[in-house]
């Protein structure tokens, strides 16, 4: 879902007394060159941060690293904001506490699976926070803009992720 821009430039206004040859052989390169089309990077469309993936919809069972995510958050009853757990802790993690990619891990690892990443496991939830399946919410969270150029942001406070009513209204097989 990327959209261009693109704007061609097509007249040029050239002094037509060139005298000197270099100076004509410089304006014909100009010419050339304004005549060319220009394309303009765009921004991706897609929803404001936190609606989930756009390509949710596409996605029409969910796989086993989206179960076994909905089991650690729902075995460690993580049912509203207060008992959200975050992807992954920034630095040292509290005393006694875990993030969702260590509980995860320990979980795919004792099903014998390979263990997943925390940008996998972000994506995962990401997806199943989608306008499709909207089973899990994370917090809105505090940003700040890193890269004003390329309006790149990155989180100040640690996001929470919990699961959503409809969660409870559908069933899952495995």
């Amino acid at each position: 879902m990327r959209q261009d821009s693109r704007i061609v430039i097509t007249s040029f206004a050239a002094p037509e007394e060139c005298k000197n040859r270099a100076h004509k052989q410089l304006r014909e390169a100009q010419a050339r060159i304004a005549e060319l089309e220009v394309q303009l990077r765009s921004v991706p469309r897609h929803g404001r941060r936190g609606e989930g993936a756009h390509y949710a919809a596409d996605i029409k069972e969910l796989s086993d690293e989206h179960l076994d995510i909905l089991d650690i958050l729902d075995i460690f009853d993580a049912k509203d904001y207060d008992h959200g757990i975050p992807v992954e802790y920034k630095g040292q993690p509290p005393a006694g506490k875990k993030d969702l990619t260590a509980l995860v891990n320990d979980y795919r690892s004792s099903r014998g699976r390979k263990p997943l990443r925390p940008q996998t496991i972000s994506g995962r939830l990401s997806e199943m926070q989608g306008p499709t399946w909207k089973l899990v919410h994370c917090y809105p969270t505090t940003v700040q803009l890193t890269d004003p150029l390329h309006y790149e942001f990155r989180s100040v406070s640690t996001p929470l992720w919990y699961l959503t009513e409809q969660y409870s209204l559908k069933e899952f097989k495995k």
